[in-house]
């Protein structure tokens, strides 16, 4: 283990086997083995960073070899004389146990319809049709301004706002009922860049073997136990970064359309938004 990665909630490992290194969030930790780094066979030659491509859907760094020496038996051998040898790209494993969708029968393709469908609004315009997505929308608005999330400025020379969308989704019960209709403001933090407007995302959370564990001690000592819920928790967390932001579709200030906002605390879709 290396770390974790500052550009992604997953960890920064190395395997001294195939000499590559992987950033994933899928990791279990063997604290009982290591590696044994005297073993000859088990040093390799030192690498240049060479390239990352995505495998087994990790994303995994190719070096390239410094010394002749080969990296696997059945591999060419890639050495600092031939840095443009071309390497043979190969489809990631999961890829191989689904078909597309012009492969499956008329009624697979109604069952994936009706596994993947829903009912909820998908644009701002049929949404504002609705009086109860309106309704909720003006509560999300609410409070972020409560929370003093975001302050409109005009926007400084030299910077660039990030574009922001509503999302719209429909809550049920566990009988099937409607629980309540949910529209939220997100920024689409697709567009951000490491360095820039975001740096580290990493978010320490709970362990899921901590849950059961509290709750057998509250069973033995015969404690209560609360589950609350935080509602709008991203609108909370203070943001180190400058982030500006358009404003949001439907909520664009009259005589301000050229203002900006500037968020003081983070918004949902932010990459950092989980860490803040």
């Amino acid at each position: 283990m290396l770390g974790v990665n500052e550009e992604s909630k997953a960890y920064r490992l190395y395997n001294p086997e195939t000499q590559k290194i992987i950033i994933s969030r899928d990791v279990v930790f063997d604290e009982a083995n290591g590696w044994d780094w005297n073993n000859k066979q088990e040093k390799r030659a030192g690498v240049d960073l060479e390239e990352i491509e995505t495998v087994n859907g990790v994303e995994e760094v190719t070096y390239r070899e410094v010394e002749d020496e080969p990296v696997g038996h059945n591999s060419p051998r890639i050495t600092e004389a031939s840095p443009n040898v071309s390497r043979q790209r190969r489809l990631p494993s999961w890829m191989t146990d689904y078909v597309s969708g012009n492969e499956l029968s008329d009624n697979e393709n109604i069952t994936q319809i009706a596994l993947t469908g829903g009912n909820d609004r998908t644009t701002f315009d049929d949404a504002m049709k609705s009086s109860k997505w309106r309704k909720d929308m003006d509560l999300e608005i609410q409070a972020i301004e409560r929370n003093d999330t975001w302050e409109l400025i005009n926007l400084p020379e030299g910077e660039k706002t990030m574009g922001v969308k509503w999302t719209f989704k429909t809550k049920f019960k566990e009988n099937g009922e409607i629980d309540k209709y949910k529209a939220r403001l997100v920024a689409k933090g697709y567009t951000q860049e490491y360095g820039i407007d975001y740096s580290e995302v990493f978010a320490p959370v709970v362990r899921h073997d901590t849950i059961p564990l509290v709750i057998s001690l509250a069973a033995q000592n015969d404690w209560s136990i609360y589950q609350l819920d935080v509602k709008s928790a991203f609108l909370y967390g203070e943001l180190n970064e400058r982030v500006f932001i358009d404003q949001p579709p439907g909520y664009v200030q009259r005589g301000k359309e050229q203002k900006v906002y500037i968020l003081k605390r983070a918004l949902y879709g932010l990459k950092q938004a989980p860490r803040a």
